[in-house]
């Protein structure tokens, strides 16, 4: 019984089936069939050239043309326009993918050109900031030396006798030609900073600002961080560590103000090899205020030194004398 009823079960489906199939074939071998596909093939192609599409849309046009001719049999007519639909859908989607990539690279030239123009504003602002706290200093250490030379010129008329006294106690308070300088001694990973002077006299009421050159205008001040001789082997009162990566280099701008004039001191630190110590280098002028509202200020060079990473066996020429 069960068989019997398994029989007439398949015996229904597969009548279903043909039923399916003639009405498949009754539809594709209708003239209008034909002529129907034709014109929706010809204004769709028309539609996706005046009116373009993201990519895909032209494939996906393509795979349903496939499978509404598998509907009935092609003759060698219908096989040469449904190549020409097909070839036609294909330039259609290579178009649409140039034109999407064309897209593409103007949007990143654009926000590259947004980037380049923040980029120089924010380094404009950086530079006039600077600026302006340089001027800043200099007017305020032009007053405070103006004070002291009044003060100590006071001294020096008091007698005749007491003038080699008196030059030498001026020479101990404003330092005469002693000058202070940041002696930068790097490890792996950091760059100590040490307070330090050159010359005979000692100097008093240091204070020092430093500017990460790749910062957006901010600096770290230091005010009064001590007093140093030129024997001393300083003061250590900071420390840098700047990430870095293998030949990459960093710089530092330092502002240096003492009671016998300011100094600019350009630091430079970089990284040759993993695993070893970071290398400095550092450039020490002096700053002379103009004497006229319209000169500009001058700078004169006090040190130079090349690459050093620490080492005393190492030491430029400049540093020979503080390692004895």
């Amino acid at each position: 019984m069960a068989e019997t009823k398994d029989s007439e079960a398949r015996n229904s489906i597969g009548k279903l089936l043909e039923r399916v199939e003639m009405a498949a074939r009754n539809v594709g071998s209708h003239p209008w069939f034909l002529r129907g596909i034709f014109v929706a093939g010809v204004a769709t192609v028309g539609a996706l050239y005046l009116w373009p599409q993201a990519p895909g849309v032209a494939v996906g046009v393509l795979a349903v043309g496939a499978i509404i001719m598998t509907f009935r049999e092609m003759t060698a007519t219908h096989k040469l326009l449904w190549s020409c639909f097909a070839m036609a859908l294909l330039f259609l989607e290579y178009r649409a993918i140039y034109r999407e990539h064309q897209q593409q690279e103007i949007d990143a030239r654009t926000s590259m050109t947004a980037l380049l123009g923040d980029n120089r504003a924010k380094t404009r602002s950086i530079l006039d900031d600077n600026r302006n706290k340089t001027k800043a200093i200099l007017d305020d250490n032009a007053v405070r030396f103006a004070a002291t030379e009044t003060q100590f010129g006071q001294i020096g008329r008091l007698s005749k006798s007491g003038l080699a006294s008196s030059q030498s106690a001026i020479a101990m308070i404003t330092g005469a030609n002693s000058y202070p300088y940041i002696m930068p001694l790097p490890s792996k990973i950091s760059v100590g900073l040490f307070l330090r002077s050159r010359g005979p006299n000692p100097i008093t009421g240091v204070g020092v600002e430093i500017t990460d050159d790749a910062d957006n205008g901010g600096a770290t001040s230091f005010s009064n961080i001590g007093s140093t001789m030129s024997q001393s082997i300083g003061n250590a009162f900071a420390r840098l560590a700047p990430t870095l990566k293998s030949n990459e280099e960093h710089g530092y701008t330092l502002i240096v103000t003492a009671q016998n004039g300011s100094y600019l001191e350009g630091l430079k630190v970089r990284k040759v090899k993993e695993g070893e110590n970071l290398q400095v280098r550092y450039v020490l002028q002096k700053m002379t205020l103009p004497r006229l509202d319209n000169q500009p200020m001058k700078l004169k060079v006090l040190e130079t030194t090349d690459w050093y990473d620490g080492d005393p066996k190492n030491v430029p020429t400049v540093w020979h004398g503080l390692h004895k």
